[in-house]
């Protein structure tokens, strides 16, 4: 269960860090989940992340690189599960809970997590899967009514709720947990959300914060309405100086995960000291559901990103980091600035082709029937319907079939 602890005031990052933890050389991973998990037991989303990530070790070379010494989970969750209400307080100057889960629950899951993964085959999930991957066709519109139905991440970007001030000063915790060891966050979703908006802030609680790598998992970030809400800026700024390196992953059928480049030019400015914006990975997850962090944590390319920073911030580097083939995240297959011209082209033809195909087939049907024949809507409807019908067909394929 959520660790309560009061906290009058909260210590900076830089006091807390003051003190060293026995393990300095050993990087220090901090997992924050995404919105909805109301609800759910801290145990329940720490066994679920970490099983599946333990399944992406095994996959790369060694499961056991890692041990619950080395990661902490932010757990805001709780928060949310009470009626909302406003503070004028916010965000300072009252009393707030710290959510990290309890580091029991951690090292057991690190003993007994396994992977939760559904059939990807079956009838519901192939359907489910085929009005997702349509969706995240529309990302505008998939984006503007999923935050519409979102009640939590509207919640935390109203800056006067004791929601956000808790989230955020749960998230400090999380730091303050690392004790000054090199920092990597992984955040999946709202937590992507949740990390830029406080590593963007000019604010005495992150004062020393030093992130050697942010890696976002199919978070909101990248949708530009988003940035510029939690930023307040048209020009949206590199989380630095408190992050060196910031890699964005997401599936190129999550509904809503979003690239950090907006078409043809980049979203995010970029490092001021290094001059590299933020590294930007498409990937295909073989998962029903491509938001799933299940999917996200067992992918090879999501553990590349996390042990590769993790074996280059190790001293002395452990010996297991050998049996993982890289070093480093490179730019990826669609990095910022760079459509893949190809891909759209490709789908343009797959999908577009089989819609007109359809809609043909649609057309011959209301020809050879009389009533329909001599109608102008029910022609334009079967017309229609046919059009959709067939790019459904070849959307099926491509979930049954995807290496086809």
């Amino acid at each position: 269960m959520l660790a309560l602890l009061t906290l009058t005031p909260t210590k900076s990052f830089a006091q807390m860090s003051s003190v060293r933890d026995s393990r300095d050389g050993r990087p220090f991973i901090l997992f924050v989940h995404g919105r909805s998990q109301e609800g759910r037991s801290d145990s329940a989303i720490v066994f679920e992340w970490l099983g599946a990530m333990k399944e992406g070790l095994k996959r790369a070379g060694d499961s056991t690189l890692f041990d619950s010494g080395d990661v902490a989970f932010v757990m805001y969750q709780h928060f949310y599960e009470t009626p909302a209400h406003r503070d004028e307080r916010c965000p300072g100057g009252r009393p707030v809970s710290a959510g990290i889960a309890d580091g029991d629950v951690v090292e057991k899951a690190f003993r007994n997590a396994a992977i939760q993964k559904g059939d990807t085959r079956s009838a519901k999930d192939v359907s489910l899967d085929m009005l997702r991957a349509g969706l995240a066709r529309m990302p505008n519109t998939t984006q503007t009514l999923g935050l519409w139905r979102a009640e939590d991440t509207r919640l935390y970007l109203d800056r006067a709720t004791v929601e956000h001030c808790s989230t955020d000063r749960a998230l400090v915790h999380g730091f303050q947990a690392a004790r000054g060891r090199p920092l990597i966050i992984v955040a999946h979703s709202m937590g992507g959300l949740v990390d830029y908006d406080v590593l963007t802030r000019d604010t005495a609680l992150v004062s020393g914060v030093r992130v050697v790598r942010l890696i976002t998992l199919g978070t909101q970030v990248g949708f530009r309405p988003m940035a510029e809400s939690l930023t307040g800026r048209a020009d949206i700024p590199f989380p630095y100086p408190r992050v060196g390196r910031w890699v964005n992953i997401h599936d190129v059928d999550d509904p809503v995960g979003w690239p950090t480049y907006d078409v043809t030019k980049e979203l995010f400015a970029p490092n001021a000291e290094t001059g590299v914006p933020p590294i930007d990975i498409p990937i295909h997850m073989d998962n029903a559901y491509h938001h799933a962090i299940s999917g996200y944590l067992s992918h090879p390319v999501v553990v590349h990103a996390i042990a590769g920073a993790w074996c280059k911030e190790a001293k002395p580097r452990p010996a297991t980091c050998d049996r993982f083939a890289f070093e480093d995240v490179g730019p990826g297959n669609g990095p910022p600035g760079v459509p893949a011209w190809n891909l759209i082209a490709k789908r343009t033809v797959r999908f577009g082709g089989a819609a007109a195909l359809g809609a043909i087939a649609g057309a011959v049907i209301a020809r050879n029937d009389d009533y329909v024949a001599s109608r102008k809507w029910p022609t334009i409807a079967l017309t229609g319907g046919g059009a959709v019908m067939g790019a459904l067909v070849a959307l099926a394929w491509d979930r049954w079939f995807p290496n086809q």
